[in-house]
């Protein structure tokens, strides 16, 4: 993992304990008490899941920042379409099926999560941007020049929803990666049909 890429991953799990989303006693909750957190917040133990939690901790580091994440400023379907570009960028299948789904249930049509999943240009202009400044943010580490950034803001992105992206990147690196290690079944509840 880079360097920056370690940062994020660092500033995403001290808001988490800041925040007050993750237990901040040496007391490490059980395997068993992690399984029935997620089972509570998912409705369900996802195979990714089920296997990270061989450490108790791993998988709340990623369920927990998503609960901080959803009361925040990026929409579902914000959110969704940045995951979805981030798990493309990182060649996850698993995540990749995921996000096209919930992209889809949170409102981006069929046909732009297609175009997403093919490389190609959404129809909706802010998805189109979503996943232009997510993709440069991938692709340059966070390296974004001065003329990018005044694209992003003139994209009505600003400095706190950048942030939020970043934020997200982290997250969703962290499951990502995680996929490539495991490869764990995809779970019915997350499989896109094309």
């Amino acid at each position: 993992m880079s360097k920056v890429m370690m940062r994020v991953v660092f500033v995403v799990l001290g808001i988490a304990i800041l925040s007050g989303g993750i237990a901040q006693s040496s007391e490490l909750p059980t395997r068993e008490e992690t399984l029935a957190e997620i089972k509570k917040d998912f409705g369900f133990v996802p195979n990714l899941l089920q296997e990270m939690s061989k450490s108790p901790a791993a998988p709340l580091v990623y369920t927990k920042t998503e609960g901080i994440m959803h009361g925040a400023l990026l929409t579902a379907k914000e959110r969704q379409v940045v995951q979805l570009t981030v798990s493309l960028f990182n060649d996850c299948q698993y995540c990749s099926s995921m996000h096209s789904k919930f992209s889809e249930i949170n409102g981006v049509s069929h046909e732009d999560v297609l175009a997403i999943r093919n490389g190609e240009t959404p129809k909706d202009r802010h998805v189109g941007n979503l996943v232009w400044v997510t993709q440069t943010i991938l692709e340059k580490r966070g390296h974004l020049s001065e003329k990018e950034l005044e694209i992003i803001e003139d994209m009505g992105i600003d400095r706190a929803r950048l942030y939020e992206i970043l934020a997200h990147i982290g997250r969703k690196m962290i499951a990502n990666y995680a996929v490539h290690i495991i490869k764990p079944e995809l779970d019915e509840e997350f499989v896109f049909n094309e």
